[in-house]
């Protein structure tokens, strides 16, 4: 990806990570935690945990102001000479008559980097010098009609991303921490659809995504390698194995 030297001056957060971001998308007792770890194994690498699905909104809104028509039509409106706008824009555009009064100055482009650009500065937190930056969220899928919009703005406004989709057998997800709570059935529907949504996303952006089973851990070393495959990195075996075979304290 050519970066001018213009958006990493005004941009140097958003920018830092040499190689580009990976996102893990998941949900609860999926072993996200261990992934990440691993992920964290890749020379220079910064995959934060968790953040609440904070980001979402802040994709949401990138989304809405990049592809709402009312934004839209008053932006291709204000691209023309005057004289060759409709008679209804030349009347109302710039003017306190149009109740999208000024929207038509709002930049989708700037918006989107300025408010990335804090998100990774404050809420990411970058090591001066990184190599692959990110995050895993157990809430991505969570925001109805909004998921497939909010991860393609994640795939076009963060640098060289990537997202990798972590899945697991539901029966043990179902049956594991706080979801022993929730009716199975319902736990089931709710996971099966989370599934079948990062699978179409996959599937449309094959070259920036992956799919990712917690059954791959189980077969060591050379199940994590398509990780390392995906993301053009490698990771000594034993560093891998080590991260493998040590339990994580909050799953037991």
């Amino acid at each position: 990806m050519d970066v001018s030297e213009s958006d990493r001056q005004n941009y140097p957060f958003l920018y830092r990570p040499s190689k580009g971001y990976v996102f893990i998308a998941t949900y609860g007792r999926s072993g996200s935690t261990l992934l990440m770890k691993v992920l964290n194994a890749i020379d220079g690498a910064c995959i934060r945990g968790e953040r609440g699905n904070s980001l979402s909104p802040v994709l949401r809104a990138i989304s809405i102001i990049q592809t709402e028509s009312n934004f839209s039509v008053r932006r291709n409106e204000a691209a023309k000479p005057r004289d060759e706008r409709s008679p209804h824009w030349q009347q109302i555009m710039g003017t306190v008559d149009d109740p999208w009064y000024g929207a038509e100055d709002v930049d989708p482009g700037r918006y989107a980097k300025l408010a990335l650009d804090a998100y990774v500065r404050t809420v990411m937190i970058p090591p001066e010098e990184v190599s692959f930056l990110g995050l895993k969220e157990i809430s991505f899928h969570e925001v109805g009609s909004a998921f497939e919009a909010n991860m393609a703005c994640l795939l076009e406004w963060f640098p060289n991303s990537r997202i990798i989709f972590l899945t697991r057998d539901i029966a043990q997800v179902a049956n594991s921490g706080w979801w022993r709570d929730m009716p199975y059935a319902a736990v089931e529907k709710r996971l099966q659809d989370a599934n079948a949504r990062f699978e179409a996303f996959q599937f449309d952006h094959a070259d920036r995504c992956l799919m990712f089973d917690y059954s791959q851990f189980a077969e060591g070393y050379e199940g994590v390698l398509p990780l390392f495959d995906f993301l053009g990195v490698s990771v000594a075996e034993d560093v891998v194995t080590g991260i493998l075979s040590k339990k994580l304290s909050h799953l037991q």
